[in-house]
């Protein structure tokens, strides 16, 4: 029995295509710190400079502990979308940038950077009250969800990177 219970941990533990649980850290970002590409990913599509009277924006860094490939998947107002960097990465970072105070239906820009790889996209979200974010880490899945601060029912948007041991 000891040596079944031995056998199931140790292939779990390192059977081939495992992934580490990972772990991630939050910071506020000044946006004259922000990646060069993802400044100029936003500018383009707002058609203006990004000045911090009117956005913010926050740095999520994301470690998985080994190198593998990441896949995205958003689900915004209206909008659902899945893809996955070109290359493996061990590491991951998001940013997202929004409009302070902008009215409703709202637009958050992300961006990920992972390896030699970026991505970014945007989501419309319907909330005329600030959103409440939740952040969860579970294994190799990182899951970033917005709910309307009056219903925690109501899921504004939703980004979730997760690391998976094959390229789709």
């Amino acid at each position: 029995m000891k040596r079944a219970i031995l056998l199931f941990f140790a292939l779990a533990t390192f059977g081939s295509g495992c992934l580490y649980s990972g772990e991630f850290t939050k910071t506020p970002v000044d946006l004259t710190e922000l990646d060069s590409k993802a400044r100029e990913f936003v500018e383009g599509i707002q058609g203006g400079k990004l000045e911090p009277e009117r956005f913010s924006a926050e740095k999520y860094v994301i470690k998985f502990g080994s190198k593998s490939w990441v896949n995205i998947k958003t689900q915004g107002f209206g909008s659902r979308g899945e893809s996955q960097l070109p290359d493996r990465a061990a590491n991951v970072v998001l940013y997202l940038i929004q409009q302070k105070g902008a009215p409703s239906p709202r637009r958050i820009f992300y961006w990920l950077s992972g390896g030699s790889s970026t991505h970014g996209g945007y989501l419309y979200f319907n909330s005329t009250v600030p959103a409440k974010v939740e952040t969860t880490m579970i294994g190799p899945r990182f899951s970033l969800t917005a709910h309307n601060e009056n219903s925690k029912d109501e899921t504004l948007y939703q980004i979730i990177v997760e690391q998976t041991p094959v390229a789709r």
